[in-house]
């Protein structure tokens, strides 16, 4: 766990000139694209690598240890996703007694993300980009 907070802490260091530049990049941005663009800029800086582009494995990560913090609050979890920017697409129940769910958001560079959550499985919580 102090490898991953040591990881985000040097991501966020390394961002903050990238996220500085999108501010000033808004400026330029007309009203009907204003939300469509601060929402990339956000999405994509936030757990991005120096260059502005997401890491599959480190995104993952991060949203995997989020979630985890919530499990097994199906509700919880779901919320959080959507104020993400994601949108619920389908969900359903295990035959084990789990549940999972697939959600979507065009405006980020892995728009595509699958929930499981399963007690019976180890880890119990899975999450797919």
């Amino acid at each position: 766990m102090e490898n991953l907070r040591k990881e985000l802490i040097d991501e966020i260091r390394a961002l903050r000139p990238i996220q500085e530049q999108a501010v000033e990049d808004l400026n330029t941005v007309s009203v009907e694209d204003l939300p469509r663009q601060a929402n990339t800029a956000i999405s994509a800086n936030i757990a991005g690598s120096p260059e502005g582009q997401m890491d599959r494995n480190r995104w993952k990560r991060v949203v995997t240890d989020k979630l985890n913090r919530l499990a097994p609050d199906e509700e919880a979890i779901k919320g959080w996703v959507r104020s993400q920017g994601f949108t619920i697409d389908s969900a359903g129940k295990l035959s084990t007694g789990g549940w999972w769910f697939s959600a979507e958001n065009q405006q980020m560079t892995f728009s595509k993300l699958t929930v499981r959550w399963d007690e019976n499985k180890t880890p119990q919580l899975s999450v797919e980009v």
